[in-house]
C-alpha cells in the first residue's frame, strides 16, 4: 500500500501535469493506495489522467483522444490496419478504455487497470494492438511477432526517426520475427502471457508453479534476449549502411525498452 502522506505531494504535483482535469482528491488517493506495486512516481500524472478519464471528466477525455490515443492509431498503422479497420478498432478500445465495454460484454472502464508501472501511452498502445488482432485474426492465433512490431515503434515517441522507421519498417518486422525466432518456447509464451494476454506476475507464476520474483527475472531475460538478437539480426540485414545502423539501431533500443517495459509490471 502507500502511504497516504506520500501520496498527497505527488497527487498536486499530478494535478499541475493536468490543469482543468477535475477529480475527487479522495477517490483518487484510494485508487492509488490500492495499486500494488505502488505506480512510478514519473507515471502518477499519467494514473491521474487515466482515473479522471475513466470517471468521465471532459477535459481528460479531450487529453486522452489527443495526447493519447495517437500512438495506438500509429501502432495499428504499422500492422497494415485499413482505414475502416483502424477506426473501427479505435472505437471499440475508446469504448473498452473509457466505457468498459470491450470484446467480453459491459464492464468497469479498462483506463481503471493502468497502474502506472510505465507510460500510459505505451499501456494503450499495446492495448490496441491487441484488441485489434484478437478482433480481425481471431483470439487463438495471434502472431505475437505482429504484436511486437506494433508494440515498438512509435514516431511519436521519436518524430527524428519516423522517415527512417517507416523506409526500413519491412527489415525491422523480420528482424523482430528472426529473433522471436531463436527465442526458447518458455521465453515466447512468457512473452505471449505478458504481452498479448496482460496476465500478471501473479497468475504466470500459478500457471508454472514458480514465485513472481521467478517469473520477474525469466521476464526480464526474455526482454534481453529479443532485444539483443533483434539489434544482431537487424545490423546484418543492413549491412553497408552504417550511418542508418547506428541512428536506427538507437531508436530500436528506446522503443523496445520503453513498449516492453510492461512485461515486468
Amino acid at each position: 500500500m502507500v502511504d497516504d502522506a506520500s501520496i498527497t505531494p505527488a497527487l498536486s504535483a499530478a494535478i499541475g501535469a493536468h490543469p482543468g482535469v477535475t477529480v475527487d482528491a479522495d477517490r483518487f488517493r484510494t485508487h492509488v493506495a490500492a495499486i500494488e506495486p505502488p505506480p512510478r512516481a514519473d507515471a502518477l500524472a499519467d494514473v491521474y489522467l487515466a482515473f479522471a478519464a475513466a470517471s468521465g471528466d471532459a477535459v481528460a477525455v479531450r487529453a486522452f483522444e489527443t495526447n493519447i490515443l495517437p500512438a495506438a492509431a500509429a501502432a495499428l498503422r504499422v500492422l497494415g490496419t485499413s482505414r475502416d479497420a483502424l477506426d473501427e478498432s479505435l472505437q471499440r478500445v475508446r469504448l473498452a478504455l473509457l466505457v468498459g465495454r470491450g470484446l467480453d460484454g459491459p464492464g468497469r472502464p479498462r483506463l481503471l487497470d493502468y497502474r502506472g508501472h510505465g507510460a500510459l501511452r505505451a499501456w494503450v498502445r499495446v492495448i490496441a494492438v491487441r484488441e485489434s488482432l484478437m478482433l480481425h485474426r481471431g483470439a487463438k492465433e495471434i502472431p505475437l511477432g505482429d504484436a511486437v512490431l506494433a508494440a515498438v515503434p512509435d514516431p511519436a515517441d521519436d518524430p527524428e526517426l519516423r522517415y527512417m522507421r517507416g523506409e526500413m519498417r519491412d527489415q525491422l518486422a523480420i528482424a523482430i520475427r528472426e529473433a522471436l525466432g531463436e527465442l526458447t518456447p518458455r521465453e515466447r509464451t512468457l512473452l505471449r502471457y505478458s504481452l498479448l494476454d496482460d496476465l500478471t506476475l501473479d497468475e504466470i507464476g500459478a500457471i508454472y508453479a514458480t514465485h513472481k520474483s521467478t517469473i520477474s527475472r525469466w521476464l526480464s531475460r526474455a526482454r534481453e534476449r529479443l532485444w539483443e538478437l533483434a539489434r544482431d539480426r537487424l545490423a546484418l540485414r543492413l549491412a553497408g549502411q552504417t550511418d542508418q545502423i547506428s541512428s536506427l539501431v538507437r531508436g530500436l533500443q528506446s522503443s523496445l525498452e520503453l513498449s516492453l517495459e510492461r512485461l515486468l509490471g
